[in-house]
C-alpha cells in the first residue's frame, strides 16, 4: 500500500491492510526480542526510505524514517515504513510532536513494534557520527533499537557499510563495526518477506 494514509501518518507496507490484519490475528502483537538479533530490511522499503531521504536531502536538509515490524525466529522483519511530518534545517529534524501518538497508534493496532530509525546528515568526517542532538532525541531507546545515520543526504541510497549503524543498550549508544553490520542487518526481496512471515 505506497503511501496509504493512515492515522494521518503516511506509510508504505510489505503487507496489504487485510493481510496486517489477518497476520495479527494468528500471530498477536509482537514482543522486543534479545539483542542481538537480525534486522531483515525489504528492499521496497528502502527503496522508499531512500526517495523520502533523498527529496530533502536535495536542499540540503535532514530527514527521517521510521521502521516498524515484527519478530520472528528469523530475526525481525522490517513490515511497514513509516514517513511522519517532520521539521528539519541544516543540522536538525525532529518528528512534529503532534506525530508522536499517531505513529503509536499505527503500531499498536498493527501489532508491530518499532525498531529502527534512520535519517540523514550532510558531508564530513563525522557525517556518520551520532550527534549530541541525536543523543538527546532519540526515536527509540530500547535494548536493540537501531539508528542509522545515512551520509550526503542519502545522495548515495542507503548502503549499511556506508552508514553509521548505531545500537542501543541500557540507555547507551554503540556503532556497530563492519563485521557486525555485515551479520545484522540484511536487505530482503518482497519473496523472502512474506515466506520469513509466512
Amino acid at each position: 500500500m505506497l503511501g496509504e494514509e493512515v492515522y494521518d501518518v503516511d506509510v508504505v507496507t510489505v503487507y496489504t491492510e487485510a493481510e496486517m490484519q489477518a497476520y495479527l490475528a494468528v500471530h498477536g502483537r509482537t514482543t522486543r526480542p534479545t539483542p542481538p538479533y537480525a534486522v531483515l530490511f525489504p528492499a521496497l522499503l528502502v527503496t522508499h526510505a531512500v526517495q523520502h531521504l533523498q527529496a530533502s536531502g536535495q536542499k540540503r536538509l535532514e530527514q527521517l524514517v521510521l521502521w516498524g515490524g515484527y519478530a520472528t525466529t528469523h530475526g525481525v522483519v522490517l513490515a511497514s515504513l513509516l514517513l511522519p511530518e517532520t521539521e528539519a534545517t541544516w543540522g536538525w529534524v525532529h518528528i512534529l510532536s503532534e506525530e508522536q501518538p499517531k505513529i503509536t497508534e499505527w503500531l499498536r493496532n498493527h501489532g508491530q513494534l518499532l525498531f529502527v530509525e534512520a535519517h540523514t546528515h550532510g558531508f564530513g568526517p563525522r557525517a556518520t557520527e551520532l550527534s549530541a542532538e541525536d543523543r538527546r532525541h532519540p526515536a527509540g531507546r530500547q535494548d536493540g533499537f537501531f539508528t542509522l545515520i545515512v551520509p550526503g543526504y542519502a545522495g548515495s541510497g542507503i548502503d549499511f557499510s556506508q552508514a553509521g549503524v548505531w545500537e542501543c543498550r541500557d540507555l547507551s549508544w554503540t556503532r556497530l563495526t563492519p563485521d557486525q553490520v555485515r551479520s545484522r542487518l540484511h536487505v530482503i526481496e518482497e519473496g523472502e518477506v512474506r515466506h520469513v512471515l509466512g
